[in-house]
């Protein structure tokens, strides 16, 4: 679970490079980027997308293990971060398209 926890939190900051770069339009200059730097962030971008996916999973696989009594071993502190981030990203996806 300890992994699981620190793999979200690595989605979750990829979807908070890529939201901020897509509203800032960073992403949408006219030069050439080298051919590392776009592999780079081609990988943030996908795993900025994927990251309401792997948060929900988590979020979800927390919740099932709590309610069956077995104590998830997550700092509270990353557990309210993705959760506030996966209200974020229900924003970002589903409600504001523009």
């Amino acid at each position: 679970m300890r992994f699981f926890s620190k793999f979200t939190f690595l989605c979750n900051g990829c979807f908070l490079v890529t939201a901020f770069f897509t509203y800032t339009k960073l992403f949408l200059n006219s030069g050439k980027f080298p051919q590392p730097l776009n592999l780079i962030k081609g990988t943030v971008v996908i795993l900025g997308y994927l990251g309401w996916i792997v948060n929900i999973a988590f979020l979800l696989t927390w919740l099932i293990l709590f309610l069956v009594g077995k104590k998830p071993n997550v700092a509270r502190w990353m557990l309210l971060v993705n959760l506030l981030i996966l209200i974020f990203q229900i924003y970002y996806f589903f409600i504001d398209r523009t």
